[in-house]
């Protein structure tokens, strides 16, 4: 039996088996607390029986509290939501506290009652809750209570010490050896883009950086225990300043490893800073994500990015052919339906993707831009069309959609917006775009291993886009399955 079990699946919105930071963070600081914490990773994979020998094997009178992590659950369907039901059977016999978390917990935390709720940056609200309900006493007060009655708890820039934190495994954890994983280097982003409700966004450059010494404790630890090598960074602007770079390059290379990894970098200020981009060759990274959003310079400026388009296409055709080539693979991010973007404007987005010569980037996938109904969030953070929407012409007819309208501009619903993002993603899937992305790359090599053809890190990395993408789809259901076959093994053995 564990004294807190957490339930954890990342793969809903994305199809592949991912397991998220997020529940390995909180289990660390509860481990640190004497407890005995136990992870279920890919737990919608699980079968409903397979579920309830878990809960069965785990949860029993003497366990604290069970957790969801929410991290990519923007809809559950029924088969899902019956394996939650069997947890939540389970917990009822057992008395204990049924808890929420994760980056969509504000949507659920309204559809079900749990007994806590906790959004974003909030592990040590969590273990002060933790600590008050060991010693029998009463929970501190909520930042506030949900529309079923969730007592919802909240972060702020004092809550946490994140500086010296670090995401600890066990073996418990069940990782494969090597396997990659996800790190944060530091929390919150310096910009504060239009259609971004992230939490600490608008920070100063050097807030809430992890000390020097800590990452090399982290990810030594990490390599001498379980092998692993390859990260995903999970910062939202890895390069908002050199001098984080600087830092990491002084420990990186130094360590007895090849560290590889990718993560979220901003274009505008590696093209002001170019002496960032042999920095990033030499730390290792392998697959970047620049979130362009538009190739319209009106619609860019709108959210605060104001590079011209020429010179976005420009660099990112540098980039390929004289500064980092095949080393690096570089992804895009384009949102469809911003202010001011156009018919003609998106035309000419497609026609730039299937330009095979000038355009060399790897992947480029849109999304419809996405802005609460004011009238249903009661998420904390505000996104600043969400908080200005009368100024930039979106209203929301149906008061029970998150389906905006806006009677300013050309691309007038969130619906049109839907189509034209999937006319850009089908010209992608044509040239070969959409497999070969940096953060797939690293949930792929967790899998190649078990592929009928399986293979390396760096064979996954210098594959062109078409061999890359003939290989994926052959064998992803094949080593998806095994990996994930695998895992659930693992946990059900424990």
């Amino acid at each position: 039996m564990a004294n807190v079990v957490i339930f954890a699946d990342a793969s809903v919105s994305f199809g592949l088996p991912i397991k998220s930071s997020g529940p390995y963070r909180i289990a660390t600081e509860l481990r640190q607390l004497g407890l005995e914490v136990q992870v279920i990773s890919l737990f919608f994979h699980f079968s409903n029986d397979e579920i309830q020998k878990i809960c069965d094997k785990f949860i029993d009178t003497k366990t604290t509290m069970v957790g969801l992590s929410s991290n990519f659950w923007f809809d559950l369907n029924q088969s899902q939501l019956e394996k939650i039901d069997i947890i939540r059977n389970k917990i009822k016999l057992c008395n204990t506290k049924f808890i929420l978390g994760g980056n969509m917990s504000y949507l659920f935390a309204n559809r079900f009652k749990f007994d806590a709720c906790f959004e974003t940056y909030s592990e040590y609200k969590l273990v002060n809750y933790v600590n008050a309900v060991l010693s029998g006493g009463n929970p501190p007060k909520p930042d506030r209570i949900s529309d079923v009655g969730t007592p919802t708890y909240t972060s702020n820039s004092t809550d946490w010490y994140f500086n010296n934190s670090k995401i600890l495994y066990t073996k418990q954890d069940c990782f494969n050896y090597g396997e990659s994983t996800v790190i944060e280097i530091s929390r919150g982003c310096i910009f504060k883009c239009g259609f971004c409700l992230f939490p600490l966004n608008g920070k100063k450059k050097l807030d809430y950086i992890k000390e020097a010494r800590t990452f090399e404790e982290e990810v030594l630890e990490n390599y001498e225990n379980y092998g692993i090598q390859h990260y995903t960074f999970s910062d939202d602007t890895i390069n908002d300043s050199t001098y984080k770079l600087e830092y990491l390059h002084k420990v990186i290379t130094n360590l007895p490893f090849k560290f590889k990894f990718t993560g979220y970098i901003r274009l505008d200020l590696l093209y002001a800073h170019k002496e960032q981009i042999q920095l990033f060759s030499d730390i290792g990274l392998t697959g970047t994500f620049f979130g362009i959003e538009s190739f319209n310079h009106n619609a860019a400026k709108i959210i605060g990015k104001g590079m011209k388009p020429e010179k976005i296409k420009e660099f990112l055709y540098d980039l390929k052919t004289q500064y980092w080539k095949d080393h690096i693979n570089i992804n895009i991010g384009l949102i469809s339906g911003l202010p001011a973007e156009t018919i003609k404007s998106h035309t000419e987005t497609i026609d730039y993707i299937l330009d095979t010569k000038n355009c060399l980037v790897d992947r480029i996938h849109s999304s419809p831009l996405n802005i609460p109904n004011p009238l249903l969030n009661n998420f904390t953070e505000k996104s600043l069309f969400e908080l200005n929407a009368t100024k930039h012409g979106f209203y929301w007819p149906d008061k029970k959609s998150h389906d905006w309208k806006n009677f300013n501009y050309e691309i007038s619903s969130r619906q049109q917006a839907l189509k034209l993002s999937n006319e850009i993603n089908e010209a992608a899937n044509k040239t070969n775009r959409i497999w070969k992305s940096n953060f797939g790359l690293m949930i792929t090599y967790n899998m190649a291993q078990f592929a009928d053809d399986p293979k390396t890190f760096d064979e996954l990395q210098y594959m062109s886009r078409k061999d890359y993408t003939n290989w994926f789809t052959k064998n992803i259901d094949t080593m998806s399955k095994r990996y994930t076959e695998k895992y659930k093994s693992n946990i059900l053995n424990l």
